[in-house]
């Protein structure tokens, strides 16, 4: 069976994908894809010598979703769009 995939902008779209079966695992492939997102951030500074915050983040690179695909694994994937 194709695993469920959340397409989420919004506090609302993550609202109602988590259950008390998939929280744990969402919570944990969310903070993983803000870690590399964080990452991706902080190497554009560092490439543009701009480590002052005159850009937000999202002026360096876009965030506008993220796809959250409940498997039932511990390494669900959450892809940065």
């Amino acid at each position: 069976m194709k695993p469920k995939e959340y397409e989420i902008k919004t506090l609302e779209d993550i609202a109602n994908c988590v259950n008390v079966s998939n929280i744990e695992n969402f919570l944990e492939g969310f903070s993983d894809g803000l870690r590399q997102y964080v990452k991706l951030i902080e190497l554009s500074r560092e490439m543009l010598k701009s480590n002052n915050k005159k850009y937000k983040n999202t002026d360096l690179i876009k965030y506008k979703q993220l796809t959250y695909i409940d498997d039932n694994k511990q390494d669900n994937e959450i892809k940065i769009i």
